[in-house]
């Protein structure tokens, strides 16, 4: 029986996992902080924390109550951009309890590259967030090209026309790897019982 073992090249990305959501770790470039207190219930889930170019990203959304929630994703390079609502989920408001995205079977979610973190955040409101809806012709519309300056601007409006705890945020970070490295050790491991040695 062969003892197979899978490493992915990017190493290093591994340290970092898992990440799951916002609790406690160091918010990235491009990421709206949460408020202090959230009035809406949201929780984001990814399938998977490492991932190869081709491969699909499938997203889980949990929510307490009804709410407008938009999905963006943050690319190695610092560009932003909208996964949810999208060219075929147009519609932002979503009702409480598990949703998949993606939620048709029109669309995927494949990761590109290049090698390198890429981050994913949720946002769920009681209201439309005008620069968050969808429009134009792109599957996935581009919402910037520096994530900082991006994330300034939303957290910026979010303080604006929403009262303090009236939404709520999640994200998470995943890694892109180049490839696989597959190691298997030769021979087989043998699993008898070890017998002592006639003295």
């Amino acid at each position: 029986m062969y003892r197979g073992l899978i490493l992915f090249a990017s190493v290093a990305f591994l340290a970092l996992f898992p990440f799951g959501g916002a609790g406690g770790q160091t918010v990235p470039k491009g990421i709206v902080p949460e408020p202090a207190k959230q009035g809406i219930g949201l929780e984001l889930l990814l399938n998977r924390t490492c991932f190869v170019p081709k491969e699909r990203l499938v997203l889980g959304l949990k929510l307490d109550r009804p709410a407008h929630v938009y999905v963006y994703n943050i690319d190695v390079e610092g560009k932003v951009w909208l996964l949810f609502p999208n060219a075929f989920s147009r519609e932002s408001l979503l009702g409480a309890g598990t949703h998949l995205l993606p939620d048709s079977d029109r669309y995927s979610i494949v990761i590109q590259g290049p090698a390198g973190l890429e981050y994913v955040q949720a946002i769920a409101s009681p209201l439309p967030i005008p620069v968050l809806e969808f429009r134009g012709k792109a599957v996935f519309r581009p919402l910037g090209e520096d994530a900082a300056a991006f994330a300034k601007e939303l957290a910026a409006w979010l303080e604006k026309n929403l009262p303090e705890g009236g939404w709520a945020t999640d994200w998470a970070a995943y890694g892109v790897s180049l490839g696989k490295l597959i190691v298997r050790s030769f021979p087989p491991e043998d699993r008898r019982p070890l017998r002592r040695a006639d003295p």
